[in-house]
């Protein structure tokens, strides 16, 4: 099997990474050793632009699903981050102060923003969808896009 879900449109190539959970606003989660690791989708990515700051919830902050917990700022607009799930914030990815752009190279990996203990893991496979899931969750946002662009 392989690692990303892929669809290509025009000259843009679209992954889902096998394995993580998502929430419907884009956001990925990894569950490891009782820690939910955070990032943006290469779908949000992509369509946001290239990340200049990212504004991250503190450690120890909690944070409440389907509310924002932070902001990517790009050379297009602000971008809120939605929490994927309800929990307290115990580290969060300091590289991006020197480097945001990890957001955009390396979305699924050295781009990841903070790490929570959720308040119910079992939410992570209760409440997100799965890779195939949200695959096609995206396609449908990849054609919205390209009707809403006349392509």
């Amino acid at each position: 099997m392989s690692e990303y879900l892929e669809t290509t449109y025009d000259k843009f190539t679209f992954q889902v990474k096998t394995g993580y959970r998502y929430s419907p606003d884009d956001v990925w989660v990894r569950w490891d050793d009782g820690q939910a690791t955070v990032g943006l989708t290469d779908f949000l990515q992509r369509r946001s632009g290239d990340v200049a700051f990212a504004e991250l919830p503190a450690v120890g902050q909690a944070v409440v699903a389907g509310e924002t917990c932070g902001v990517i700022e790009t050379i297009k607009a602000a971008q809120d981050i939605w929490a994927p799930l309800s929990g307290t914030v115990t580290a969060i990815n300091e590289e991006l102060e020197l480097r945001p752009e990890l957001i955009n190279e390396d979305p699924y990996a050295a781009g990841w923003l903070f790490q929570m203990a959720p308040a119910d893991p079992a939410a992570i496979d209760r409440d997100l969808l799965s890779d195939q899931g949200y695959f096609q969750l995206m396609l449908g946002k990849v054609e919205e896009e390209v009707q809403r662009l006349g392509r």
